[in-house]
């Protein structure tokens, strides 16, 4: 080879790999982004009724079936939020105080929307309600969301109630508590670290 060859060959070598290594560079930057962008997911456990191990599992509820779900996320200054109901005749903040307080910051709100909305559900607020939304949709719709899938069972005695077959998974970064309506064997939680009932 000769020497003018030989350099040109060498320049060659020299920018096949610097491409390589900016390409290379720019799919780790790129798998990173998203990484880094991603919701984590988190498990809701103690969504599965005791009930479903005793009973038979039967078809699975149908995928255009409306169901309505409360999802109880979990309040900022627990303490001050825990305080206010022990004695709420004598509280010394007002109830506008206590949702600016302890209730969820605009980030939170717009995350929850945006993921919810995203899978086809619908979601919607009442005002005095701090840690808590109503969803809305499609039995579809919200397994996906949920990542379950909602069978129906049968109990030895013949009562039939509809449950997930796994502990629902969320791809959010707010902390869920507890989600009411993904079964119906058990009566709604009263307590109100779920759910707030407030009267003026």
């Amino acid at each position: 080879m000769l020497l003018g060859d030989k350099s040109k060959y060498t320049y060659v070598v020299f920018f096949r790999n610097l491409v390589c290594v900016f390409g290379f560079s720019a799919i780790l930057l790129f798998l990173f982004s998203s990484t880094s962008n991603a919701a984590s997911r988190q498990m809701i456990l103690g969504q599965i009724p005791k009930d479903e191990a005793r009973s038979t599992k039967m078809e699975r509820l149908q995928p255009d079936q409306t169901l309505k779900l409360r999802i109880y996320f979990s309040v900022r200054n627990q303490s001050i939020y825990d305080n206010f109901f022990k004695d709420i005749h004598g509280h010394h903040i007002s109830w506008e105080e206590l949702q600016k307080t302890c209730g969820p910051i605009p980030l939170d709100i717009q995350a929850v929307d945006k993921y919810f909305g995203s899978k086809g559900l619908e979601v919607s607020r009442n005002k005095y309600e701090i840690s808590d939304v109503s969803v809305s949709g499609k039995v579809i719709d919200i397994e996906k969301a949920f990542h379950v899938r909602l069978y129906n069972y049968c109990l030895p005695e013949g009562k039939v109630f509809y449950a997930p077959d796994n502990e629902p998974l969320i791809d959010l970064d707010v902390p869920v508590l507890h989600i009411q309506g993904l079964d119906n064997d058990m009566p709604p939680h009263t307590s109100h670290s779920l759910q707030v009932n407030y009267e003026y």
